[in-house]
């Protein structure tokens, strides 16, 4: 009997040490960003490796650009098209929740000139390539306030003509 090894899941093939070079100091402040709002350790290190790996693998290399100030919406929209080519609609739009926090944290903390935040602008105004959770985009469906809730209302009062036996006493004083 042949054994077959046992087969992983295909991961992404994004390679683990990316220098982003002349992209790096920016992303390097985003992480200290998140890290200061408090975000938990793999939210950091997820949103800090799709906006390293975006640098790395279109901008510095198809793209051509070396800085920030050159990014435009339609690099961000060329991105997402590879990325939904290459993997799931879920994992696509991780990648993209994480550029469009970069980007607004970007346009928020330099307070860029309008121009210059216009990918952050079409980031934000764009809807996600795919939903990882679908629930989460629907309309908010909370749950009503304890005191709404059908299994926590108290009983419903018969009316006196439904309840057998049951005869309304006289008003007093007439």
């Amino acid at each position: 009997m042949t054994v077959l090894p046992r087969r992983r899941p295909r991961q992404p093939e994004q390679p683990r040490q990316l220098d982003a070079g002349p992209l790096e100091p920016l992303i390097g402040s985003f992480l200290l960003h998140l890290a200061a709002e408090g975000k938990a350790a793999r939210t950091v290190q997820g949103y800090t490796s799709a906006v390293r790996w975006f640098a790395v693998g279109y901008l510095l290399g198809q793209a051509g650009k070396t800085s920030w100030e050159q990014v435009e919406a339609q690099d961000i929209q060329r991105w997402m098209t590879q990325l939904l080519h290459r993997y799931s609609g879920a994992y696509a739009s991780i990648q993209f929740r994480a550029l469009r926090q970069f980007f607004k944290w970007r346009a928020d903390e330099e307070e860029l000139p309008a121009r210059a935040s216009a990918p952050a602008a079409a980031v934000a105004g764009t809807q996600q390539p795919g939903p990882a959770h679908p629930r989460r985009h629907l309309p908010d469906r909370r749950p009503p306030r304890p005191a709404m809730r059908r299994d926590r209302l108290p009983a419903p009062v018969p009316a006196p003509s439904a309840t057998p036996g049951w005869t309304a006493a006289e008003p007093s004083g007439t």
